[in-house]
């Protein structure tokens, strides 16, 4: 990803944490990415791209997951009772810059519910992060097939906005996967 657009990225994040669009927070945030600039990396790995109809996608998707998982934790707060099962989950994730892993891991954490707990990343030193396993605290745990897929459901999302055809493959593959396996576990449950 150039330069240009992951400060444009970061002046997005910057409004939508101040929750306006606003000059004052339009021109604060362009002041916090120039100040970053140095720490920039130029290029980023090979592996990243921008693809701006998937960037809005994930941007509508990730809209909606906040507002869904906002209500089943509002609704967990004002139901007597419990229904909250935690647990920590596993999730091996498809190869891709350790930008996108860090973006992952953001939009995991932000997502009510759920928050990324730890990452264990091989990588090299072009910035891409290989066989990463993110371990996920997940309020409501009741299946951790079900929890894993959503999680790589979002991976998938992002790596179509922003990650290489090879790791949208991946991602895809082992969605099918999980599908698969969840679908042979209700079928014998049933």
């Amino acid at each position: 990803m150039k330069r240009g657009v992951f400060m444009g990225w970061l002046v997005l994040v910057w409004c939508l944490l101040w929750g306006s669009f606003s000059l004052a927070n339009l021109l604060s945030g362009t002041a916090l990415a120039l100040v970053m600039w140095p720490t920039l990396p130029g290029q980023g790995p090979a592996t990243s791209t921008f693809r701006p109809l998937p960037a809005l996608r994930l941007t509508g998707y990730f809209l909606v997951l906040l507002a869904r998982s906002n209500v089943a934790v509002a609704k967990e707060v004002v139901t007597p009772g419990s229904s909250v099962r935690p647990g920590i989950i596993a999730v091996p994730v498809a190869p891709m810059g350790r930008f996108l892993l860090a973006a992952l891991g953001n939009m995991i954490t932000l997502t009510p519910g759920t928050m990324t707990v730890d990452v264990d990343v091989d990588g090299d030193d072009d910035g891409a992060a290989h066989d990463a396993v993110l371990y996920v605290h997940v309020m409501h745990l009741f299946s951790a097939e079900q929890s894993t897929l959503d999680i790589l459901d979002m991976q998938a999302a992002l790596l179509n906005a922003f990650g290489s055809r090879g790791s949208i493959a991946d991602v895809d593959a082992r969605r099918d996967d999980l599908r698969r396996r969840i679908g042979s576990i209700a079928g014998t449950g049933s």
